[in-house]
Protein backbone atom coordinates (compact mmCIF):
# COMPACT_ATOMS: atom_id res chain seq x y z
CA UNK A 1 0.00 0.00 0.00
CA UNK A 2 3.03 2.27 0.29
CA UNK A 3 3.40 2.27 -3.50
CA UNK A 4 0.92 5.12 -3.51
CA UNK A 5 3.38 7.28 -1.55
CA UNK A 6 6.09 7.17 -4.22
CA UNK A 7 6.30 10.10 -6.70
CA UNK A 8 5.52 7.75 -9.61
CA UNK A 9 2.62 8.33 -11.94
CA UNK A 10 0.18 5.43 -12.16
CA UNK A 11 2.25 3.24 -9.87
CA UNK A 12 -0.46 0.62 -9.41
CA UNK A 13 -1.26 0.49 -13.13
CA UNK A 14 2.41 -0.08 -13.94
CA UNK A 15 2.64 -2.75 -11.27
CA UNK A 16 -0.52 -4.39 -12.58
CA UNK A 17 0.82 -4.66 -16.13
CA UNK A 18 3.83 -6.58 -14.83
CA UNK A 19 1.55 -8.94 -12.93
CA UNK A 20 -0.67 -9.64 -15.92
CA UNK A 21 2.09 -11.34 -17.94
CA UNK A 22 2.95 -13.71 -15.07
CA UNK A 23 -0.32 -15.59 -14.72
CA UNK A 24 1.22 -18.76 -13.28
CA UNK A 25 2.99 -16.96 -10.45
CA UNK A 26 1.86 -16.83 -6.85
CA UNK A 27 2.36 -13.42 -5.24
CA UNK A 28 2.61 -12.80 -1.51
CA UNK A 29 1.40 -9.29 -0.72
CA UNK A 30 2.51 -8.01 2.68
CA UNK A 31 1.07 -4.90 4.26
CA UNK A 32 0.63 -3.46 7.74
CA UNK A 33 -2.80 -2.19 6.71
CA UNK A 34 -5.16 -5.02 5.81
CA UNK A 35 -8.13 -2.76 5.14
CA UNK A 36 -6.23 -0.36 2.88
CA UNK A 37 -4.62 -3.20 0.94
CA UNK A 38 -7.98 -4.85 0.30
CA UNK A 39 -9.33 -1.51 -0.96
CA UNK A 40 -6.40 -1.27 -3.39
CA UNK A 41 -7.01 -4.81 -4.69
CA UNK A 42 -10.72 -4.07 -5.07
CA UNK A 43 -10.25 -0.71 -6.82
CA UNK A 44 -6.86 0.23 -8.25
CA UNK A 45 -5.91 -3.33 -9.19
CA UNK A 46 -9.44 -4.64 -9.72
CA UNK A 47 -9.08 -5.22 -13.47
CA UNK A 48 -5.79 -7.04 -13.08
CA UNK A 49 -6.89 -9.23 -10.22
CA UNK A 50 -10.36 -9.95 -11.54
CA UNK A 51 -9.35 -13.46 -12.61
CA UNK A 52 -6.92 -14.16 -9.79
CA UNK A 53 -7.71 -16.20 -6.72
CA UNK A 54 -7.03 -14.25 -3.53
CA UNK A 55 -6.21 -16.12 -0.32
CA UNK A 56 -6.07 -14.25 2.98
CA UNK A 57 -3.36 -15.38 5.38
CA UNK A 58 -4.32 -14.69 8.98
CA UNK A 59 -2.55 -15.52 12.24
CA UNK A 60 -1.43 -19.09 12.94
CA UNK A 61 -4.00 -21.46 14.36
CA UNK A 62 -3.36 -23.05 17.75
CA UNK A 63 -1.61 -26.16 16.43
CA UNK A 64 0.66 -24.21 14.06
CA UNK A 65 1.49 -21.69 16.80
CA UNK A 66 2.37 -24.53 19.17
CA UNK A 67 4.70 -26.17 16.63
CA UNK A 68 6.28 -22.82 15.77
CA UNK A 69 7.02 -22.00 19.39
CA UNK A 70 8.49 -25.41 20.22
CA UNK A 71 10.62 -25.54 17.07
CA UNK A 72 12.04 -22.04 17.55
CA UNK A 73 12.90 -22.73 21.19
CA UNK A 74 14.95 -25.84 20.41
CA UNK A 75 16.99 -27.32 21.94
CA UNK A 76 15.24 -25.95 25.05
CA UNK A 77 11.80 -27.35 25.94
CA UNK A 78 8.73 -25.67 27.44
CA UNK A 79 5.86 -27.30 29.37
CA UNK A 80 2.34 -27.43 27.94
CA UNK A 81 0.59 -25.06 30.42
CA UNK A 82 3.17 -22.33 29.82
CA UNK A 83 2.87 -22.82 26.06
CA UNK A 84 -0.91 -22.48 26.23
CA UNK A 85 -0.55 -19.23 28.19
CA UNK A 86 1.86 -17.77 25.63
CA UNK A 87 -0.24 -18.88 22.68
CA UNK A 88 -3.40 -17.37 24.19
CA UNK A 89 -1.68 -14.06 24.84
CA UNK A 90 -0.04 -13.79 21.40
CA UNK A 91 -3.16 -15.15 19.64
CA UNK A 92 -1.06 -16.80 16.92
CA UNK A 93 0.53 -13.54 15.75
CA UNK A 94 3.76 -14.60 13.93
CA UNK A 95 5.64 -11.42 14.85
CA UNK A 96 4.91 -11.79 18.57
CA UNK A 97 5.69 -15.51 18.54
CA UNK A 98 8.97 -14.98 16.72
CA UNK A 99 10.18 -12.20 19.03
CA UNK A 100 9.08 -14.13 22.12
CA UNK A 101 10.76 -17.37 21.03
CA UNK A 102 13.97 -15.56 20.17
CA UNK A 103 14.18 -13.80 23.54
CA UNK A 104 13.31 -16.98 25.48
CA UNK A 105 15.92 -18.99 23.61
CA UNK A 106 18.52 -16.32 24.37
CA UNK A 107 17.53 -16.48 28.04
CA UNK A 108 17.95 -20.27 28.18
CA UNK A 109 21.35 -19.99 26.52
CA UNK A 110 22.40 -17.27 28.95
CA UNK A 111 21.40 -19.38 31.94
CA UNK A 112 22.68 -22.63 30.38
CA UNK A 113 19.23 -24.13 30.95
CA UNK A 114 17.51 -26.85 28.97
CA UNK A 115 13.96 -25.78 29.86
CA UNK A 116 12.01 -22.53 29.73
CA UNK A 117 10.84 -21.69 33.25
CA UNK A 118 8.04 -19.35 34.28
CA UNK A 119 10.56 -16.98 35.83
CA UNK A 120 12.20 -16.71 32.39
CA UNK A 121 8.83 -15.95 30.82
CA UNK A 122 8.19 -13.18 33.36
CA UNK A 123 11.68 -11.72 32.85
CA UNK A 124 11.34 -11.74 29.06
CA UNK A 125 7.87 -10.16 29.12
CA UNK A 126 9.13 -7.46 31.48
CA UNK A 127 11.96 -6.60 29.10
CA UNK A 128 9.79 -6.67 25.97
CA UNK A 129 6.64 -4.97 27.28
CA UNK A 130 7.49 -2.90 30.37
CA UNK A 131 11.05 -1.65 29.77
CA UNK A 132 11.32 1.56 27.76
CA UNK A 133 13.69 -0.04 25.23
CA UNK A 134 11.70 -3.28 24.96
CA UNK A 135 10.95 -4.25 21.37
CA UNK A 136 7.19 -4.70 21.88
CA UNK A 137 6.94 -1.64 24.10
CA UNK A 138 8.54 0.50 21.39
CA UNK A 139 6.34 -1.11 18.73
CA UNK A 140 3.14 -0.34 20.67
CA UNK A 141 4.26 3.20 21.57
CA UNK A 142 4.84 3.90 17.90
CA UNK A 143 1.48 2.36 17.06
CA UNK A 144 -0.26 4.81 19.39
CA UNK A 145 1.88 7.85 18.64
CA UNK A 146 -0.44 9.30 16.01
CA UNK A 147 -3.34 9.33 18.49
CA UNK A 148 -1.62 10.23 21.74
CA UNK A 149 1.06 12.85 21.00
CA UNK A 150 0.52 16.52 21.81
CA UNK A 151 -0.45 17.32 18.23
CA UNK A 152 -3.41 14.92 18.21
CA UNK A 153 -6.87 16.37 18.74
CA UNK A 154 -9.79 14.91 20.62
CA UNK A 155 -9.75 12.41 23.45
CA UNK A 156 -8.37 9.36 21.65
CA UNK A 157 -6.03 8.53 24.51
CA UNK A 158 -8.84 8.34 27.06
CA UNK A 159 -11.00 6.41 24.62
CA UNK A 160 -8.32 3.77 24.06
CA UNK A 161 -7.78 3.41 27.80
CA UNK A 162 -11.50 2.93 28.39
CA UNK A 163 -11.77 0.41 25.55
CA UNK A 164 -8.86 -1.57 26.99
CA UNK A 165 -10.59 -1.52 30.36
CA UNK A 166 -13.72 -3.14 28.95
CA UNK A 167 -16.00 -0.20 28.07
CA UNK A 168 -17.17 -1.07 24.56
CA UNK A 169 -20.44 0.75 23.81
CA UNK A 170 -20.64 4.23 22.32
CA UNK A 171 -23.01 5.61 24.93
CA UNK A 172 -20.84 4.35 27.80
CA UNK A 173 -17.64 5.62 26.18
CA UNK A 174 -19.22 9.04 25.62
CA UNK A 175 -19.97 9.33 29.35
CA UNK A 176 -16.51 8.17 30.39
CA UNK A 177 -14.56 10.56 28.12
CA UNK A 178 -16.96 13.51 28.35
CA UNK A 179 -17.91 13.70 24.68
CA UNK A 180 -21.19 13.53 22.79
CA UNK A 181 -22.14 10.20 21.25
CA UNK A 182 -21.79 11.72 17.78
CA UNK A 183 -18.24 12.90 18.50
CA UNK A 184 -17.45 9.59 20.14
CA UNK A 185 -18.69 7.67 17.09
CA UNK A 186 -16.59 9.84 14.79
CA UNK A 187 -13.42 9.16 16.80
CA UNK A 188 -14.19 5.45 16.94
CA UNK A 189 -14.53 5.44 13.15
CA UNK A 190 -11.02 6.90 12.81
CA UNK A 191 -9.54 4.34 15.21
CA UNK A 192 -11.34 1.53 13.37
CA UNK A 193 -10.04 2.81 10.04
CA UNK A 194 -6.52 2.77 11.46
CA UNK A 195 -7.19 -0.86 12.54
CA UNK A 196 -6.39 -0.17 16.18
CA UNK A 197 -9.84 -1.39 17.17
CA UNK A 198 -12.62 -3.37 15.52
CA UNK A 199 -16.40 -3.11 15.49
CA UNK A 200 -18.68 -6.09 16.05
CA UNK A 201 -22.29 -4.97 15.79
CA UNK A 202 -22.63 -2.16 18.33
CA UNK A 203 -19.55 -3.19 20.31
CA UNK A 204 -15.96 -2.00 19.89
CA UNK A 205 -12.89 -3.89 21.05
CA UNK A 206 -9.19 -4.48 20.47
CA UNK A 207 -8.53 -7.24 17.91
CA UNK A 208 -5.00 -7.64 19.32
CA UNK A 209 -5.04 -9.12 22.83
CA UNK A 210 -1.37 -8.49 23.55
CA UNK A 211 -1.75 -4.85 22.53
CA UNK A 212 -4.80 -4.55 24.80
CA UNK A 213 -2.82 -6.08 27.66
CA UNK A 214 -0.01 -3.55 27.11
CA UNK A 215 -2.45 -0.62 27.10
CA UNK A 216 -3.96 -1.86 30.36
CA UNK A 217 -0.84 -2.99 32.21
CA UNK A 218 1.79 -0.55 30.92
CA UNK A 219 0.41 2.49 29.12
CA UNK A 220 -2.41 3.16 31.59
CA UNK A 221 0.00 3.32 34.55
CA UNK A 222 2.38 5.62 32.71
CA UNK A 223 -0.47 7.86 31.71
CA UNK A 224 -1.77 8.13 35.27
CA UNK A 225 1.67 8.66 36.81
CA UNK A 226 2.37 12.13 38.20
CA UNK A 227 6.11 11.68 37.61
CA UNK A 228 7.50 11.54 34.10
CA UNK A 229 10.39 9.30 35.15
CA UNK A 230 8.49 7.13 37.62
CA UNK A 231 9.82 3.56 37.77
Amino acid sequence: HRLGDFPVKQAFQTFGKRLMVQKDTQYILISSSVRLSKDILAQKLALHFGHFEKIDLGPFDFAASDRFLQRHLEPAVIDAPTRRFLLALTDGHPFYLNVLAQRLREETERQLAGQVTRSMVFAVFKKMLFDADGILNQYFVKRLMRWTDVRSTGSYRQMLLELAGGTNRVKDLAVKIGRSQAECSRQLAFLTEDELIQKNGSLYSFPDQLFRFWVTAVYRHRDMSLLVDAP
